[in-house]
Order: structure tokens, then sequence, then C-alpha cells
């Protein structure tokens, strides 16, 4: 008989394991909550306008991710950004300024002074640190480089990436890349260079002509038992088998949010596992507010992939996207568009506003730096009260703990992006490897 997996929810990492695992004769079922699949991958498309409520874009920085979008004949569908997209700004007294693009660049530009150009050449002779201490963001920026470098440099990615607490989250776990610089050159600028000079490329970015829901379309149509609102709440192990909503399986998948687990109960052997743990992990609440402009209302040239806001600036809103000059598609002809963000771990109570309020924030943030003139005509928001587990620090040891747990239970296992991975090509890439290993096992 072939073997059975049960996988408790539809977003991206349980869409692919699923494919992955029929791919190689593997029987599985997918068990989600809520009405629909994809997790936090969703467009909404109207009056010519495509609002991404979730990701925006998607990075090519692993094979898997390209050779998944061939394989489900999205090819053409695949749009890579602009030119622009290599222009950042990010706000600085209250107007977007453009962001070096390079080392180099850095010490010429007027965006940071002195004090921070003197810090950035200073950085390679900083000792690196060696006693295994999970710092915080803010503790090894400050230690290599300085706070403006934090508060208008990495600040950009703990926005960006994390809508999170620099404070809080951890180097190692939350930049791995940058923490691992450090690691193997014992410089971040020293990291960097060796790094270009190996032959490292920036990946290119990408999303899809109809809206990034088209990869999550075609990856559900090929799957041939996915169960939408049936929530699991229990899963029973006994000696030979896993037990779901009275089905049995040879092996189980979690792939919800740490939440989930407070109405989930998996039992062993008659005993409770503990998860108690899953409570420690952090997330911000965080509004994606899309709004479309006539383009004569917008005097910034809008040319760039967006700009990030950082907390010391006071403004009531992390950043935006400038997404109609990043994709075609996205605005009708004479209209532009901006994804903007709202909320994250230190202002989350913006996420909170009733829908008019956290307009009229956002509208006026984006009049003070963009220059903004008269009303949208276009408005769409979706607010994630969950948005991103943070990696703050001590997730190593929460990590450690998932891990026992599999080591323990053979046939269970934790997936998604409480697991190391929050980026769509990292969690595809998970995906496929435990589907892999999955049925090695079989």
């Amino acid at each position: 008989m072939a073997k059975r997996v049960a996988i408790v929810g539809a977003g991206i990492t349980g869409l692919v394991c699923a494919r992955e695992l029929q791919r190689r004769g593997v029987s599985a079922t997918i068990f989600e909550a809520s009405d629909r699949v994809g997790g936090a991958i969703g467009t909404e498309r109207r009056d010519g306008f495509l609002a991404e409520r979730g990701p925006h874009t998607f990075m090519e920085s692993n094979a898997t991710l390209r050779e998944l979008v061939d394989d489900l004949g999205l090819t053409e569908e695949r749009v890579y950004a602009s030119e622009a997209a290599h222009r950042r700004y990010m706000v600085r007294d209250g107007k977007p300024q453009a962001l070096p693009g390079s080392p180099p660049a850095l010490l010429r530009t007027p965006a940071f002074s002195p004090r921070a150009k003197l810090a950035l050449l200073r950085e390679p002779f900083v000792a690196r640190r060696d006693d295994g201490v999970d710092e915080s963001v803010t503790m090894f920026v400050k230690r290599r480089l300085n706070r403006e470098l934090l508060d208008y440099g990495l600040e950009l990615l703990v926005n960006g990436v994390w809508a999170g607490d620099p404070n809080r989250l951890s180097a190692r776990y939350a930049f791995p890349k940058m923490f691992a610089l450090e690691r193997d050159y014992g410089s971040l600028l020293r990291g960097a260079i060796a790094r270009s000079r190996q032959g490292h490329k920036r990946p290119r970015m990408f999303a899809f002509r109809s809206g990034n829901e088209t990869l999550i379309a075609a990856l559900a149509a090929e799957l041939e038992d996915v169960r939408l609102n049936s929530p699991v709440e229990s899963v029973v192990r006994d000696e030979t088998t896993w037990t779901v909503d009275g089905e049995s399986f040879d092996a189980v998948v979690l792939t919800v949010g740490a939440s989930a687990f407070t109405n989930l109960e998996v039992v062993v052997d008659e005993t409770p596992l503990d998860f108690d743990f899953m409570g420690e992990i952090a997330y911000p609440s965080l509004a994606v507010v899309t709004l479309g402009f006539r383009t004569a209302d917008v005097p910034h040239p809008l040319d760039g992939f967006g700009m990030i806001a950082p907390v010391r600036e006071g403004l009531d809103l992390l950043g935006a996207l400038f997404t109609s000059t990043l994709f075609p598609g996205r605005a009708p002809a004479g209209h532009v568009t901006l994804a903007c963000f709202v909320g994250g771990m230190r202002r989350p109570d913006l996420a909170e506003l009733s829908p008019d309020e956290r307009v009229q924030r956002t509208l006026a943030a984006l009049r003070q730096t963009l220059g903004v003139r008269g009303e949208p005509v276009f408005i769409d928001q979706t607010v994630w009260p969950e948005a991103i587990p943070q990696y703050e620090v001590g997730y190593g040891r929460l990590l450690a703990q998932m891990e026992a747990l599999e080591h323990a239970h053979p046939g269970f296992h934790m997936a998604g992006n409480l697991r190391g991975h929050v980026a769509v090509p990292d969690l595809v890439e998970s995906g496929v490897k435990l589907a892999d290993n999955l049925a090695r096992s079989a």
C-alpha cells in the first residue's frame, strides 16, 4: 500500500510538499482550516488595479523556485522587476533619499554622516565575536558599525523583511547571511568584497503577470486531496500510525503558525506533546494598504523599488513599494500604485486602527514624503493579526525543541515559516526537501 502523509496547513510549504510527494508516488492529504489555499499569498484585481495581499516579490535565490515555476508551466507568466528596482529609497529628515548601492557608494553619499562613513571604514578592524552569545541585531550592528548605520541602514531590512524590532531580533537567525560574513571572514565589509570576487550576484526579482496567486492556483490544480474548512484539533499516534480526523496516515506534517498549537493536541502513546514553548514566538500585527492614484497626483517619479521609513522618523508607515514601477499591469494607464505597510512589532496599534483611520494615517505619511496630492482612486487593505514569526534572541533554543520533538517521534514533522525560513524561495526549497525525505523513508 502506498504511503499516506497528512499535511496540516495549505500555505506555500504545505502545497509544495504535497505536490512533490504525489510526484514521488506518495499520497498526500492537506487539511486547511480556512476556505482558501495559499496562506499569506493572495491577489486582488479590481478596476484595472492589482494588489498583492502578502508577498509582492520573489527572489530567484535558489534553483528550486525557478524549476518549480518552469515545471508548472508558468515561465511566460513570470515577469522580472524593472531596472528601476535597483534604486531604493529611505526616508531621512522626512524625505526619501536614494540609498547607495555599494560600500564605495556609501562613502560618497550625502545620505550618511562622516561619522557613519568612518564607522564603515573601521569595521574590518573590529574583532570577531566568538563566544557564542546570541546577539540582537542592535547589539551586533552597534558593535561592528554604529547607531546611525543601524537606524538608517540595517533597520531598512528589519522593517522590510520582518516588520520587527532590532532590539529583539536575533542577528544569527534573522540575518544569517550577515552573521555568516563575520563568522567566515571576520568582517562584513571584507566578506562582502570576497563574495563579490567569488562571483556571487544579486538574485533577480520577479512576480507573476496576473498576480502572485498565479503560483498558488497552479500548485493547487495539481493536488489530489485538499480539504478546505477542515481545522485539525487532534493528531494521535498509536503503535503503527498517525490518526488525523479519524483517518490513518504514516506521517503527519504541521505547517501551521505558532498560535495554532493552542488549539491543536498531538498525542503519542496517550501522552500529549508539550508545545508550550511555541507561545514564546512573537508575531507582529501588520496591515498592507494598497493605494492607487492618478499619476499627476504623485510628484515623486517613483523611480525605484520603494522606500523604507525608519522608526526614528516618526511616520505612521514602515515603508511603501512602488509596485506599478516594478511590474506591468499593477495600475491602469495614467495611474500608479503604492503598496504601503503599516504596523509591525513596534507600532501594532496602527494595524489595529479602523480601515478609514488607517488609510488617512497612511495618506498623511505619503503626502509628507512623496508629496502625494488628492485622494486615492483605489484602496485595498489586508490586516494580518499574526504576520511574520519573529526569530528573536533565544530562537535557537526553540528551534532545538522542535528538532527534538521530531527526533523523538518518527513520522512527526514541523515545517513552514517557524523552521528557519520566512522567504518564499526558502519555503519552497524546504517543502521539496521534506517531501524527498518522506518519500525516501517510505
